[in-house]
């Protein structure tokens, strides 16, 4: 497996990162970017990914697939309001695709 990495979320439009690049301010609160970067182990023990499934090490492939999409739904960056949501997200698919 190869080792961890590290995974960056922007969390701001497109148009409100070029300006901010450029160091342009449009109004209040715009043209903020926010980038939280944070390590992502992509190796590791498989007990630990099936604990981030929230599963017991040795679950069916059956077992995995329903627990990917249930945390997948609710971790989506789309769908919750946390701000490390992206994070949790990116470590549910990691988990996923090893144990899968």
């Amino acid at each position: 497996m190869a080792a961890g990495g590290v995974l960056c979320v922007s969390t701001s439009s497109s148009s409100a990162a070029s300006a901010a690049a450029r160091g342009q301010q449009r109004g209040r609160g715009r043209g903020r970017v926010e980038v939280r970067c944070s390590s992502v182990a992509a190796g590791g023990p498989v007990e630990e990914h099936y604990r981030t499934l929230r599963l017991p090490p040795g679950a069916t492939k059956g077992e995995v697939k329903k627990a990917f999409r249930r945390l997948a739904l609710m971790y989506h960056p789309d769908v919750t309001k946390e701000s490390d949501g992206g994070v949790h997200f990116q470590r549910i698919n990691v988990a996923y695709q090893v144990t899968n």
